[in-house]
């Protein structure tokens, strides 16, 4: 593995990503943001994966290394009865690599517009601020520890009036739900244990410490609390030399969250397990594939007449299975480019409380293109197109409504 795969897997899904013939990782984003589980299953695969001793180049590196990237994110989507709307995000990343100390530093622009009949909107600004340092220790022993701080400093807007919270869109149609939220902190530890040199496991823990925010500025006595959230991953990874193949489990516990400094509801459980390979079939042709699968349980709610927490009974939790596969194919040394298609099943419905978006059981297709060019050793430009078609079931308010649209992405990264 060389240093720009290690530093680019540090913002890559687990599941979406390819490995090409090169060495190099794709950029195929996912279709959303990264959940907190997500991103903490994301952080203990990236530990597992540099741990592996033909691929640790990167983690000992004792020269510093700079790298900044900037991305595009652009979503239209159409649904029934001419609802339709759009979003563009851009992204930016500062990396910085030194043995065995990491810094990354990352914002973005967001313009969300949601045209559809009695629903229009516009909200725009940039995001919040991420702020994150890592260190690992006991590099050359065969239990390396990776102790990671990262805090979400509340640059963007998290506060929204009127027309403006129409722009918060469903999540499986646009990249980012919300501009900001509080100030959060999160410790983590990595620790991982290659027992050969093409096996390796990992154990991650992490707490995430919210802060308040007011997500509704017309709305007196709103201002929310999000209950802590607590994530444990586990991690393995199977490295050869011609395939490579990932699977983690990882649990996920949130606290109760607070409204006007009140108990307000809890989050039910969430349950993830995931498994991913990418094979080659040339030197030159790659293909892949994953699947998840998660279970979150019933939500909690408050009483109004007892005070207590009960579990909620008509916007069930449930399962939700995710799958994809790919194709890649290099050329010319510099030069990759391959196809993508996935499918989502939520099999029950949900309710996002902070922001007040109600999400049906739904099926999603999507199918696209990438190009990935290596414009110089330093340098590498991505490219990508996504269709995507969703259906959500009947609820007892909505019948059943029917979506479609594109994911447009772009992505530049170079390294002094």
């Amino acid at each position: 593995m060389n240093k720009l795969l290690y530093i680019s897997l540090m913002g890559i899904s687990l599941l979406p990503h390819t490995l090409l013939a090169d060495g190099q990782v794709s950029s195929e984003p996912t279709d959303r943001a990264l959940t907190p589980a997500e991103t903490a299953a994301q952080e203990t695969a990236t530990h597992v994966t540099a741990q592996q001793p033909e691929k640790a180049l990167a983690s000992s590196a004792q020269e510093g290394q700079l790298t900044i990237s900037t991305d595009s994110h652009y979503y239209n989507w159409k649904g029934d009865n001419g609802r339709h709307g759009w979003q563009y995000v851009m992204p930016w990343n500062v990396s910085y690599q030194y043995g065995a100390f990491n810094a990354g530093l990352r914002n973005a622009y967001i313009y969300s517009q949601n045209n559809s009949p009695d629903e229009k909107g516009t909200a725009k600004g940039f995001s919040d601020t991420s702020v994150s340092f890592a260190y690992t220790a006991f590099q050359q022993k065969s239990f390396p520890v990776r102790f990671n701080l990262s805090m979400n400093i509340p640059t963007g807007k998290d506060s929204l009036a009127g027309d403006e919270k129409n722009a918060i869109m469903d999540g499986n149609l646009v990249w980012q739900t919300r501009l900001g939220e509080g100030f959060n902190i999160t410790p983590a530890i990595n620790i991982a244990h290659s027992f050969t040199n093409k096996d390796t496991v990992g154990l991650g823990v992490s707490r995430i410490f919210r802060g308040e925010f007011d997500p509704n500025r017309d709305v007196d006595n709103d201002v929310l609390h999000p209950g802590d959230d607590t994530i444990i991953t586990l991690q393995y990874s199977h490295t050869d030399q011609r395939y490579q193949v990932q699977t983690g489990l990882s649990y996920q516990h949130s606290g109760i969250t607070k409204r006007d400094r009140a108990p307000y509801y809890q989050k039910g459980d969430l349950w993830t397990a995931d498994i991913s390979g990418q094979f080659a079939v040339t030197p030159n042709q790659t293909v892949y594939g994953g699947y998840s699968y998660s279970y979150r349980k019933k939500d909690k709610y408050i009483n109004n007449f007892t005070g207590d927490l009960e579990i909620e009974e008509f916007n069930s939790n449930g399962k939700t299975h995710w799958l994809n596969a790919g194709y890649s194919v290099a050329f010319k040394q510099r030069h990759s480019v391959g196809v993508v298609v996935d499918y989502l099943k939520i099999t029950s419905n949900g309710y996002d409380q902070i922001n007040a978006l109600y999400l049906p059981a739904r099926t999603k297709v999507g199918f696209g293109m990438n190009y990935n060019y290596r414009i110089s050793p330093n340098a590498s430009l991505s490219l990508s197109a996504k269709r995507f078609l969703m259906k959500d079931k009947e609820t007892p308010n909505l019948g059943e409504q029917h979506y479609r649209g594109w994911n447009l992405f772009g992505s530049l990264k170079y390294q002094f």
